[in-house]
């Protein structure tokens, strides 16, 4: 079986890795930034409203139970990605989990919006900015990349970390009323994923 704080601990990892991949990026980033013009910065600006209307579409529209419907559906398809089709008891774990979950949609779109705007912000400083030297722009675009996953706002953190353990804690109860063979499947798609 499987407890919370294995799951939250591996996704631990996970951002861990992540965060390495992301730094390894920052030379090649600090390098291509002064060359950054306005078109691509607003093209940039674009993308992102437009999968912030997505995004709004998809969890802040409707009424409560609209929404939380649309979370269900969304966490159903992803966890059949890694375990196949789930049995009426376990959608109902899912459902459960949804309906337990205090999470406040609207201030991780905010958050969303202010990790956006600070990207943006850092790119064109660090673009105008001539007399930063190489290491100089590493510095600002290794900060901003460390306030995209570790958000400065003590308040913000601790609302992320109130979701991550209660995310843990129902894949956990999930991952325990899996069988057999949908584990061995789990473990097949992590090592695809893996690889």
């Amino acid at each position: 079986s499987a407890a919370p704080e294995q799951l939250c601990s591996l996704y631990t990892e996970f951002r861990t890795g992540a965060a390495a991949t992301l730094d390894r990026m920052v030379p090649t980033l600090a390098a291509i930034s002064p060359t950054l013009t306005d078109a691509q910065l607003d093209n940039m600006a674009r993308m992102a409203e437009k999968r912030n209307r997505h995004w709004q579409e998809q969890w802040l529209e409707g009424s409560t139970a609209e929404r939380a419907e649309r979370r269900v559906k969304a966490l159903v398809k992803r966890v059949q990605w890694f375990y196949g089709d789930l049995t009426p008891e376990q959608l109902a774990l899912v459902q459960t989990h949804v309906n337990a979950s205090d999470v406040d949609i609207q201030a991780i779109y905010n958050e969303r919006l202010v990790r956006q705007k600070d990207a943006l912000q850092t790119l064109r400083a660090v673009r105008d900015n001539p007399a930063l030297t190489p290491a100089q722009r590493e510095a600002e675009l290794h900060a901003m990349l460390a306030r995209a996953i570790t958000p400065p706002d003590p308040a913000v953190r601790a609302s992320w970390q109130r979701w991550s353990a209660q995310t843990c804690a129902g894949v956990a109860a999930l991952h325990n009323h899996t069988t057999e063979a949908q584990r061995a499947r789990l473990a097949d798609n992590l090592q695809t994923y893996e690889d």
